[in-house]
């Protein structure tokens, strides 16, 4: 009877131990991947909006080299759009999909569900001023108000 104690006493710690990966280690991991690829995306795509705006202020070469020059530069804009508002997607799933998220973010572990929706919205926003003239001070309102809701450490 003493040798069964070792196999059920493994059994209740290996459960205990998957419920929580499973409940608190997975949204926590989720969230910190999402701060880092909207940091990752911060980076990147801050690029594209300084190539367009070069390209505006620069003279004509020609109409060929203008013409792929806004094609190229208006797959990037597509692809940044839907990269975006994928990731705020993202954001919104962990809030909708993990039942322990109002706990954690009560332990503080990870941010409030109202500051990932102002989050999501900003990168909502940014995705829908990506391709449009003058919307530079808008886009910078955006991702600072990303950086100060999600705390991503930018220097």
């Amino acid at each position: 009877m003493k040798d069964i104690y070792p196999y059920i006493l493994s059994l209740v710690f290996g459960g205990f131990g998957y419920l929580f990966v499973y409940y608190f280690w997975e949204p926590k991991h989720q969230m910190d991947n999402l701060k880092r690829e909207i940091t990752i995306a911060l980076t990147k795509y801050a690029g594209i909006r300084q190539r367009s705006k070069m390209k505006r202020s620069r003279d004509y070469d020609g109409p060929g080299k203008l013409y792929e020059e806004e094609l190229l530069n208006q797959n990037q804009v597509e692809q940044t759009i839907l990269r975006l508002k994928q990731l705020a997607g993202e954001l919104r799933s962990v809030i909708n999909t993990k039942k322990t998220y109002p706990l954690l973010s009560f332990l503080h572990l990870v941010p409030q569900s109202s500051e990932v929706e102002v989050a999501a919205n900003c990168l909502v926003g940014w995705s829908n001023s990506f391709g449009q003239e003058d919307q530079s001070r808008l886009i910078e309102d955006f991702i600072n108000k990303l950086v100060k809701t999600l705390k991503i450490p930018i220097s």
